[in-house]
């Protein structure tokens, strides 16, 4: 998915700067870096 992939750098430093801080949202950012689906990353 190398069209989003600045997108998900982005999202995987945020992920860096909360983890074990904010577990909710650390969830979710999981689940952005990790999906297949180009939408959701998108969204």
């Amino acid at each position: 998915m190398t069209i989003w992939s600045a997108e998900i750098n982005e999202l995987e430093k945020l992920y860096e700067s909360v983890k074990s801080r904010l577990p909710d949202l650390e969830k979710e950012l999981v689940h952005l870096i990790k999906t297949d689906d180009e939408n959701v990353v998108l969204l």
